[in-house]
């Protein structure tokens, strides 16, 4: 609803005044009576990916016990396992998103689940792959510095350096540590 303030100052002000107030109203955030939710199916694929992750964690735990010298890797599975299934229950009992534009669901759970299990994933295949501490903290520190930069304004700028850092320090990874994983996933 528009409506002029009193001042009689003219066409120009009464103008002016318009254009103030339907900017405001234009940016104003709106509620959202009905929103976009996850339909059947979507459920269904929660509820798979829910079980599965659970699955793999209780294996996890119970294998870590019996493992000689791979109990690091094991932790690290059952941190990403475990957190993932955190994860996604949170996003199956409705939680673990917010509204956005569109009034469609949003699951920012899926992107803290990713902050923390990526870091670990890529600590997992380093260590399987035996590299050394150093090129693994590269590794992870390229790929936090991909994901601050996808989040940035000047994202296809700021993207490019740490993408292709994480590409070359993959290449190198692979290079120099491929006898080493074949080595160490050969059957005595």
């Amino acid at each position: 609803m528009l409506t002029l303030r009193p001042g009689g100052c003219g066409r120009v002000c009464a103008c002016v005044q318009v254009l103030e107030q339907l900017a405001a109203e234009s940016l104003a955030p709106t509620a959202c009576t009905t929103i976009e939710e996850v339909g059947s199916t979507g459920v269904g694929a929660l509820t798979i990916a829910f079980l599965m992750l659970g699955v793999a964690t209780i294996v996890f735990i119970s294998r870590v016990s019996s493992a000689k010298g791979q109990k690091v890797y094991y932790y690290c599975n059952i941190f990403i396992c475990g957190f993932a299934t955190m994860s996604y229950f949170a996003m199956l009992s409705g939680q673990g998103w917010t509204a956005v534009s569109g009034c469609r669901q949003f699951f920012y759970a899926r992107y803290v689940d990713w902050s923390v299990t990526t870091p670990l994933l890529l600590l997992d295949l380093g260590l399987i792959a035996g590299a050394d501490g150093a090129l693994i903290a590269a590794v992870i520190g390229a790929d936090s510095k991909l994901h601050a930069a996808l989040r940035s304004r000047a994202r296809y700028v700021s993207v490019s350096f740490p993408r292709a850092r994480a590409l070359s320090l993959c290449f190198s990874l692979s290079d120099n540590q491929q006898g080493h994983l074949v080595r160490r996933i050969s059957c005595p």
